[in-house]
């Protein structure tokens, strides 16, 4: 797997945007162009596209909180590729390529099964939206 900051001088949005949507809440072109254009565009937030070969199997945000720190904002995975390890491998990139010790993501209870099997702590942040529970996920090194 290969790490690529998105660039959108030198990259098509298209299939970026279209893959972002799916992360996105909620998950239209609209919200990810606005994601593309706000979020991803400040001081120490970027988003990466990862590929094997020439193919873009996923991508992954992240908000550098710390020299060894980070927050995962966005993660998402071709339709093709899903459910044969590609997210946990892309969290797993990004930890050895950026040399991060803690990872932290916060996310509804419909994602809590991957960050778990990934080793990932969990707690309850509460009712964040009315009715929609949100939680805290931390993976950090032993040592951090």
């Amino acid at each position: 797997m290969r790490l690529v900051p998105y660039d959108p001088v030198r990259m098509a949005p298209g299939p970026v945007q279209a893959l972002l949507a799916e992360a996105a809440f909620p998950p239209t072109a609209d919200r990810a162009a606005a994601l593309l254009a706000a979020t991803y565009t400040r001081p120490k937030v970027t988003l990466y596209l990862v590929y094997e070969a020439q193919e873009l199997v996923g991508l992954i945000g992240l908000h550098r909180t710390g020299r060894d720190r980070g927050e995962v904002t966005h993660i998402a995975v071709q339709p093709g590729r899903r459910r044969q390890g590609a997210r946990s491998a892309m969290l797993l990139e990004l930890r050895h390529h950026l040399g991060l010790r803690e990872l932290v993501a916060e996310t509804d209870g419909e994602s809590l099964g991957f960050y778990r099997r990934c080793g990932f702590e969990v707690r309850s942040l509460g009712e964040t939206y009315p009715g929609v529970e949100r939680f805290l996920c931390r993976l950090a090194d032993p040592l951090a």
